[in-house]
């Protein structure tokens, strides 16, 4: 057998996978969803101006523009939480909040999570 043949610590090159992606119970997987969180995104529409200004500053797009009433729509799954839009409008119309974590999503940490020493 020839060293790029057989997998070895010490060889660089890992055999063929198939194609087929990592499993979602990989530390790779596992650690994306624990890093995830969720965001509720709130528009005070008695505020907002229709500027678009959070719109445009939005990386993950969220936040789009009603097609005829050009009110500020946002979706709240998209949201990753930057606060780019809340810091950018002129009218602090828009204010994102984290949504508090669930018991058993690995996001807290037991007692001092839940305020108990």
């Amino acid at each position: 057998m020839t060293a790029a043949s057989h997998p070895h610590p010490s060889n660089p090159e890992k055999p063929e996978a198939g194609g087929k992606e990592a499993p979602a119970t990989s530390p790779e997987a596992v650690a994306k969803q624990l890093r995830r969180r969720n965001f509720r995104i709130i528009v005070y529409e008695a505020w907002c101006k229709k500027c678009g200004i959070c719109v445009a500053f939005c990386p993950a797009g969220a936040l789009r523009e009603h097609a005829t009433t050009q009110q500020v729509i946002g979706t709240d799954a998209k949201c990753i939480g930057c606060h780019q839009c809340e810091w950018r409008c002129p009218d602090f119309a828009i204010i994102i909040k984290q949504s508090p974590a669930q018991k058993g999503d690995g996001l807290t940490s037991g007692n001092k999570a839940e305020g108990k020493e």
